[in-house]
């Protein structure tokens, strides 16, 4: 049963309609070993359920430090969290945090009219596209690395 159970054949055939949270190193879902893809679905299924729950069941909150009121907010990869906040002064932010304990802020840089940003963490380096727009109503897109 533990043979059927951790064969590539089966993990590579399951199909669901859950975002599983793998490397982006991987380009598709068959070039990833069964082993990873077994942890990835455990963890969704799991994640799912507990969001489906009447009462779901939270292991941990961390609170964010800082005054700034955050408008955007997005895991990147495991490892961090990045999130857009303006500040009291109009300022807006866009900071990377460490989630590894103790939860910490690694960088926070001043985007002016940024509106939103995409993040993504792959082969150990996290990018961060924003979205700007100027005072004469032009966008810009910012690419950070």
């Amino acid at each position: 049963m533990h043979a059927l159970a951790s064969s590539d054949y089966l993990w590579h055939g399951i199909q669901f309609d859950l975002p599983l949270d793998v490397p982006a190193v991987y380009d598709a879902t068959e070039s990833q070993p069964a082993s990873l893809l077994q942890q990835s679905t455990v963890r969704a299924l799991r994640l799912h359920h507990n969001w489906i729950r009447k009462n779901s069941s939270i292991k941990r909150l961390q609170l964010i430090p800082g005054t700034d009121i955050v408008n955007q907010l997005q895991f990147a990869g495991s490892e961090y969290i990045v999130t857009l906040s303006q500040s009291g002064t109009l300022a807006t932010y866009l900071t990377v945090w460490s989630t590894k304990p103790p939860f910490s802020r690694v960088a926070r840089i001043e985007v002016p009219h940024c509106n939103r940003f995409a993040a993504s963490f792959q082969e150990n380096e996290l990018v961060v596209a924003t979205l700007t727009t100027s005072m004469n109503n032009t966008g810009y897109a910012c690419l950070l690395a």
